[in-house]
């Protein structure tokens, strides 16, 4: 997922970040909105574990003070094309 202003062609340095998690669904639920709750709720519900952790890596580069926005994840997952789900069932 690649996040980059417009106008920002020659960044200083460049990030590439993965998000996976460990879900559990309990009962009956369609695969539909199993789907959606894979494709857009995790992410969700991740994203802030991202996001801490880019924070701290930045503080502890001696950057500085960085603090890493908000995201609107559905109008990203929804805007990018290479975004992949996978589903594990055991």
């Amino acid at each position: 997922m690649k996040l980059q202003p417009d106008g920002f062609d020659n960044p200083l340095f460049s990030l590439e970040a993965s998000m996976v998690g460990e879900f559990t669904v309990e009962g009956e639920v369609s695969d539909e909105i199993r789907e959606s709750r894979v494709k857009y709720q995790m992410p969700t519900l991740l994203y802030p574990y991202l996001r801490a952790t880019i924070t701290s890596f930045f503080a502890n580069s001696g950057y500085g003070a960085f603090i890493f926005p908000v995201i609107n994840m559905r109008a990203v997952i929804d805007n990018n094309k290479d975004y992949e789900v996978k589903i594990v069932d055991e």
